[in-house]
């Protein structure tokens, strides 16, 4: 919650704000897939306008749920680390050539990731055999909420 205590620290506020304002976007989205499905659901009565209610209807049926559940994980407390950087370790377990190529191939998704989500990767170690597999690949990643979405 906002502090309003006398001499708070302006920068303090600002972080607070910044990390409730998504919350807030993501209830207002909420109420007002509730209310369009609400709408929808009155207007399948209306022969004229049944078809169209109906499509509006599923969309927002479907939509409630999941914004729902979005807003559950938001609301759940954050862990001290989340915004940290972190590194990432992919090594290959049993099986051989074939469990290096998928490992090689689950690093460059990482990486992909990464990078699509505005995030630094820097490649630290990369172990690599003969076929294109790896042995093991490590790489730091850095930017906002890494740790969270990455734990």
């Amino acid at each position: 919650m906002l502090s309003t205590a006398p001499g708070a620290d302006i920068g303090a506020l600002s972080k607070e704000l910044a990390e409730l304002e998504p919350l807030v976007e993501k209830y207002a989205d909420y109420r007002a897939s509730e209310r369009a499905r609400d709408e929808a659901q009155a207007m399948l009565a209306d022969p004229e306008m049944r078809e169209l209610a109906e499509a509006v209807w599923l969309t927002q049926k479907e939509r409630v749920p999941a914004l729902e559940h979005e807003i559950r994980i938001m609301l759940l407390p954050r862990d001290a680390a989340d915004e940290r950087s972190g590194i990432l370790e992919i090594r290959p377990a049993a099986g051989g050539d074939e469990a290096g190529l998928f490992a090689a191939e689950l690093f460059r998704g990482y990486q992909r990731y990464a990078e699509g989500r505005g995030w630094r990767f820097e490649v630290l170690e990369y172990d690599e055999n003969e076929l294109g597999g790896i042995k093991g690949a490590t790489a730091e990643v850095a930017g906002r909420g890494v740790f969270a979405r990455l734990k």
